[in-house]
C-alpha cells in the first residue's frame, strides 16, 4: 500500500490502527498464538524472541515510513530492538533481524550511524551464510535502501553483483522456496536493481 501510494486508504488506517494495538508492552510485536495451530514454520512461532526480533524491525520500519517516527510505539519499539543487540552490533535472532533493523536505523540515525555501520559489518560477515536464493539477497538491498545506504557501499555492491549472477538464462531468478515463487522473486530482483539505478 505504501508503494502503490494507498496509504490514506482505509485499508492501511485500519492496518495501522491495528498494529498499534498489538504492539506488547515490552514494545515488540509477535505473532498470534492463534496461529500455532496451523504448524507455523520455524521463523514465525508465536512467543519465541527470533520471531519477535524480525517482526518487530518490520513494523518498526513500515510504520516510520507512515509517518509515525516520533510516536510512542515507535520509541519503544526502537529500545526493545537496542535491548537485543549484541556488542558488535548483532540484532537477536535471524540475520535477517540485522538487516532490517538496517532500514530501521537508517531512518531514525542515518545511513552513517554507528548502529547502522556496525549492523552492516555483522552482515557482510555472514553475508555467505545466506542460502535462499536471490530472495535473502534482494530483502536485504530493500531494507538498506529504505535506510538510505548509499549503492556505493561494499556490502551493497556485493549483495548487488550476487543477485545479478544468479539470474538464469531463460531472465528469471530462482527463489529458495521453489519454481512457484520465481515470478514475485524476478519482479522483486528488477524492482531492487531499479531502485538501486543498475539499469
Amino acid at each position: 500500500m505504501i508503494e502503490l501510494g494507498l496509504t490514506d486508504s482505509d485499508v492501511c488506517r485500519k492496518t495501522q490502527d491495528y498494529l498499534m494495538d498489538v504492539q506488547d508492552a515490552d514494545g515488540s510485536w509477535d505473532e498470534s498464538h492463534a496461529i500455532s495451530r496451523y504448524d507455523p514454520p520455524f521463523w514465525d512461532l508465536p512467543g519465541d524472541l527470533k520471531t519477535k526480533m524480525w517482526l518487530t524491525a518490520s513494523v518498526l520500519s513500515h510504520l516510520i515510513l507512515l509517518g509515525y517516527r516520533e510516536s510512542g510505539a515507535v520509541r519503544k519499539g526502537r529500545e526493545f530492538l537496542l535491548r537485543n543487540r549484541d556488542e558488535e552490533g548483532k540484532f537477536f535472532g535471524f540475520l535477517h533481524s540485522t538487516w532490517i533493523s538496517v532500514g530501521v536505523f537508517g531512518q531514525l540515525e542515518g545511513a552513517y550511524s554507528e548502529i547502522v555501520r556496525n549492523a552492516l559489518e555483522v552482515i557482510e560477515r555472514n553475508l555467505d551464510r545466506l542460502e535462499d536464493g536471490a530472495g535473502d539477497l534482494i530483502w536485504c538491498l530493500e531494507c538498506f535502501h529504505v535506510g538510505g545506504v548509499s549503492k556505493d557501499n561494499t556490502i551493497v555492491r556485493r549483495c548487488v553483483d550476487r543477485v545479478i549472477g544468479l539470474q538464469r538464462r531463460d531472465g528469471a531468478w530462482t527463489s529458495g522456496d521453489g519454481e512457484e515463487y520465481s515470478v514475485s522473486t524476478t519482479i522483486g530482483a528488477l524492482r531492487i536493481l531499479r531502485m538501486y539505478k543498475v539499469w
